[in-house]
């Protein structure tokens, strides 16, 4: 995790807390109310409090830009930078992590994130690991995708999972492709965590039942 420390537009102080990279992500954290922040979900459109949308921050420590990259490219006009993290902002300022952009899936034109759907899903008691990606859809643009890892000595009914989670959760977000997997079959990082790609890769070509 990484705390940004800056200037606001009034000249106060104010810190951020962000995930530093994928492996460190958190669930929310508390915004000052002297930073420069937004939630922004389409550039041309600043959402309120309690809406999600992407968080956007500008400050005197943030970044002048990437190497070998206009600044341009990187930052809006009034100088907003983009962090690619989704989420929404509470009446108290608090920003509730969702997911990266980059791994939002697009179902038939509907935002689905990941960890909200994984969040429910490891809530089911057999169910140690679930790691839900999109796959490519020529109708729908995407379908949600989910791999389960079960816990030790236990088994998962896949139709009993998919048949609570219409209950739980908007049908949208449910996946309508899911597969059981064991711990040491899932692909992973050096740091343990699942690579998506890898796994997307697996089922998009049928390696995986």
């Amino acid at each position: 995790m990484v705390t940004l420390t800056h200037k606001n537009l009034q000249g106060n102080w104010g810190t951020l807390l962000l995930p530093i990279n994928d492996d460190e992500s958190i669930d929310f954290a508390r915004l000052s109310d002297e930073i420069d922040y937004l939630i922004d979900a389409k550039i041309d459109g600043i959402y309120s409090n309690g809406t999600a949308g992407e968080l956007h921050v500008r400050g005197f420590s943030v970044m002048d830009g990437y190497y070998k990259r206009e600044r341009a490219e990187i930052f809006h006009q009034d100088g907003w930078f983009a962090t690619g993290d989704l989420g929404l902002l509470d009446a108290d300022g608090y920003f509730y992590f969702q997911s990266r952009r980059s791994d939002m899936i697009k179902a038939a034109g509907a935002n689905v994130a990941p960890m909200e759907v994984e969040a429910l899903l490891m809530s089911y008691g057999p169910i140690q690991e679930a790691v839900v990606f999109g796959l490519p859809d020529k109708v729908r643009g995407q379908i949600v995708a989910a791999v389960l890892v079960p816990r030790e000595g236990q088994d998962i009914d896949l139709a009993e999972v998919q048949a609570r989670l219409k209950k739980d959760i908007s049908a949208y977000k449910v996946p309508s492709r899911m597969v059981m997997m064991k711990y040491e079959d899932v692909p992973r990082t050096a740091s343990g965590k699942p690579r998506k790609g890898a796994l997307r890769d697996m089922l998009a070509d049928g390696t995986s039942a």
